[in-house]
């Protein structure tokens, strides 16, 4: 076979910063309080063959689904790839109205042909040739964050100690489904199909109507699998105190008893499990799919630290 290369070049341009303080108030109470905020913004410069993109791979998402992410010169590594959405057709005038923008009035040029109806979803003619084929597909989102954050605050009064670290990330998209095989009404879906999903007029304009089999609706990656991911997560909080402070019996210098717990708090109006995904089809390069990612366990520890 072919041997391995460096395939390409990525441009990281940003910026970060840290601000932190600590201070003692007196002798019994002391603090300390740091911040990061950070901005990041990859491109892809160079790619080591004549087309410029490396591909990703089809079904990523559901067995329906064609490829939704790639690299590709001039965009940020891995982002999904796509068509763009006018929302959803609402009534009759709403379908008339888009098919008379983009197709001349021609029912058979769009996506979903002569059957289209109210509930399906407008896709955009990006190129303006009067139909939907790849050629429209863009850059629809981006799996990695514009900027990333992080807290930590230290507090000691009197032999107690508390401490909080938490951190997020802003600006992602994440391409979510937590569904099996093709598009059958007997496969398993999460149960947000029958509160998401179009109704009837003015119930949803970014989920469509409920399909049987290999529909453009949802087999023709839009914006109807992408959700922001925005979060911040409480990572974890620990109480301790000294016991050598009330003991001053010990044979020790220190006797340190805490409890602490991890993955505490999520912040986030995702709507799946965990905002923090970072599976990727199976590809070094490839993140923000969720298929069902098991969350990050919460977990409480209790410990004792002695010093002699």
């Amino acid at each position: 076979g072919a041997p391995y290369v460096n395939g390409g070049d990525i441009r990281n341009t940003g910026y970060e910063f840290l601000i932190s303080w600590n201070d003692s108030v007196n002798s019994d109470f002391s603090y300390g309080v740091s911040a990061t905020f950070s901005h990041n913004k990859n491109v892809v410069t160079r790619l080591a063959n004549s087309e410029g993109i490396i591909h990703g791979a089809s079904n990523a998402i559901a067995q329906i689904t064609a490829e939704l992410y790639r690299i590709q010169v001039d965009y940020p590594i891995g982002y999904f790839w796509g068509y763009e959405m006018d929302g959803i057709i609402q009534n009759e005038a709403e379908k008339q109205a888009y098919l008379d923008k983009y197709f001349g009035g021609d029912a058979s040029k769009s996506f979903q042909g002569s059957s289209i109806q109210p509930g399906d979803v407008m896709f955009v003619d990006k190129n303006g040739d009067g139909k939907i084929n790849e050629a429209d597909k863009t850059m629809i989102g981006d799996p990695n964050p514009d900027y990333t954050v992080g807290l930590n605050i230290n507090l000691e009064y009197k032999g107690f100690d508390f401490s909080l670290n938490g951190y997020g990330s802003f600006g992602q998209q994440v391409a979510k489904s937590y569904r099996q095989f093709s598009d059958h009404p007997d496969d398993n879906y999460c149960t947000d199909v029958y509160t998401k999903y179009w109704t009837g007029e003015g119930t949803t304009n970014r989920y469509p109507r409920f399909t049987h089999g290999k529909h453009a609706n949802q087999a023709e990656f839009s914006r109807v699998w992408l959700e922001d991911a925005d979060y911040f997560k409480i990572s974890r909080i620990s109480l301790g105190y000294d016991l050598k402070r009330a003991l001053k019996f010990l044979p020790v210098q220190r006797c340190h008893l805490y409890v602490a717990a991890q993955n505490m708090f999520t912040f986030t109006g995702y709507s799946g499990m965990d905002p923090e995904v970072g599976f990727g089809d199976d590809h070094s390069w490839v993140t923000g799919i969720d298929n069902g990612y098991y969350p990050s366990s919460r977990s409480w520890q209790v410990g004792l630290n002695i010093t002699f």
